[in-house]
């Protein structure tokens, strides 16, 4: 969603990963080093046993990806209604 999104407005981006694998956080944060002056933001799809569990996270780092972290975490909430 978000992918297609960024590749229809031609912005360059890098995906950890792009189906159901573990990667560690060491991984991660490896390729993350790859492209220093970058924006980094992750976003978890998590999965719980406990069916009342609702909601989206959103991680970022540094100032230069709060303001995109905040925009992609409203705009899954307003996709997901959490």
């Amino acid at each position: 969603m978000l992918a297609s999104e960024l590749q229809r407005l031609g912005i360059p981006y890098v995906m950890t990963r792009s189906s159901d694998e573990t990667r560690s956080l060491t991984s991660r944060r490896d390729l993350a080093a790859r492209y220093p002056g970058r924006v980094f933001v992750s976003i978890p799809y998590n999965a719980s046993q406990n069916t009342a569990a609702r909601g989206v996270e959103t991680f970022y780092h540094g100032a230069s990806g709060r303001a995109l972290g905040t925009q992609v975490q409203r705009a899954l909430v307003y996709m997901t209604g959490t």
